[in-house]
């Protein structure tokens, strides 16, 4: 019975660190860059081009699993801007600016995600 649990604990610690391994994390600064993100001095945001009316939180999301976690926070419906793999991302701030939606899902569509 020892032998069995064992042997299940070292599958589903395996079969975890196998998923991590495989998630790639895009840095902030490669974020920025694509979206041209101006960070405001006195809030915990960044602003696309500078534009007050397209402005993101500050914690951007870099990997699948920071994606799923606010898209799946109660509230977040239609806040949540992705790539097509939703392996990146940022949080909008309402008001947000539809154009400025448009060019963001572009921008984050061209980051390269490994």
């Amino acid at each position: 019975m020892r032998w069995l649990i064992a042997a299940l604990t070292v599958m589903a610690l395996a079969g975890v660190a196998g998923c991590t391994e495989d998630e790639t994390t895009v840095p902030d600064d490669e974020i920025v860059k694509a979206l041209d993100l101006k960070r405001d001095d006195e809030r915990p945001v960044y602003a696309i081009g500078g534009d007050e009316f397209c402005e993101i939180d500050d914690n951007l999301l870099n990997d699948k699993t920071e994606v799923e976690q606010a898209t799946s926070a109660r509230g977040s419906e239609g806040l949540v801007l992705t790539n097509r793999e939703q392996s990146v991302g940022v949080q909008v701030i309402p008001p947000f600016d539809p154009a400025c939606e448009r060019d963001a899902r572009k921008a984050l569509g061209r980051i390269d995600v490994g």
